[in-house]
């Protein structure tokens, strides 16, 4: 999905930095220092995974998340990378998802799983919530 967004933020003419596993650490650190020091560069690319942990997005104050994660706590874990001391923008946080997709199924069980949770832990009172076998096959069902 990275590239896909690259190709076509390129073609609009967005300077932008990447930061993801495919890299070489060296190759991270200076598209790290290039979003930092360079005002010409709107957008960083960065995989959920690659810049979750332990990172500093704080001249970053927007964030599109284009492929949810199964673990909502990864999610919050990259959000938590702009939202820290030295912030001084206000930080907006869009989640895109597209509709019929494999995300939008596994997003709809993500929540089925938090409720299960929630009921498990004592916060919720949700009785009928099950994950089953069905729930797994509807991410890969074709919608036409």
């Amino acid at each position: 999905m990275l590239d896909l967004v690259q190709q076509f933020l390129s073609a609009e003419g967005f300077i932008l930095a990447r930061y993801d596993g495919s890299m070489s650490p060296s190759e991270c650190e200076q598209n790290l220092q290039y979003i930092e020091n360079d005002m010409d560069v709107k957008c960083i690319l960065v995989s959920i995974k690659a810049g979750s942990i332990g990172l500093n997005f704080t001249a970053c104050n927007n964030v599109i998340l284009l492929e949810p994660w199964w673990n909502p706590a990864v999610e919050e874990q990259a959000f938590d990378c702009v939202h820290q001391i030295g912030q001084l923008l206000p930080v907006s946080i869009y989640k895109l998802v597209v509709q019929d997709s494999v995300e939008e199924r596994m997003l709809e069980l993500r929540n089925k799983k938090q409720k299960i949770a929630d009921t498990t832990l004592g916060s919720s009172t949700i009785s009928d919530v099950t994950l089953g076998i069905e729930d797994v096959r509807c991410l890969f069902q074709v919608v036409v």
